[in-house]
């Protein structure tokens, strides 16, 4: 009874956010092997070059394969960056910056 008031996005453990989270990542699947074709530079990882695996997605994480190179670096940047342009997601960095401030 009375107005209820709408709030942004789904809530952890409503039953449509595994589906969602299956059709993000596969876009965001969609958006790597785009910029690998077109990448002249790219260098899968030693590991997973014969399966040309660039990334793993499951449960709520994702993993991303690439060798050490500074082209494959930013080439990961620019297809998380498109990522966040299209869908508003952003990548938590807050391990990366604690690692790198020697915490």
């Amino acid at each position: 009874m009375g107005y209820i008031k709408g709030a942004r996005g789904l809530r952890q453990g409503a039953p449509m956010s595994p589906y969602l989270f299956v059709i993000i990542m596969n876009f965001l699947g969609q958006i790597f092997k785009h910029e690998i074709v077109a990448s002249t530079g790219f260098k899968y990882h030693w590991r997973c070059e014969k399966l040309a695996i660039s990334h793993l997605c499951f449960a709520d994480d994702l993993l991303i394969f690439f060798d050490e190179s500074v082209h494959s670096a930013a080439m990961v940047r620019k297809v998380m960056n498109s990522f966040y342009d299209y869908t508003g997601l952003l990548a938590n960095n807050s391990n990366i910056l604690q690692k790198e401030e020697g915490k």
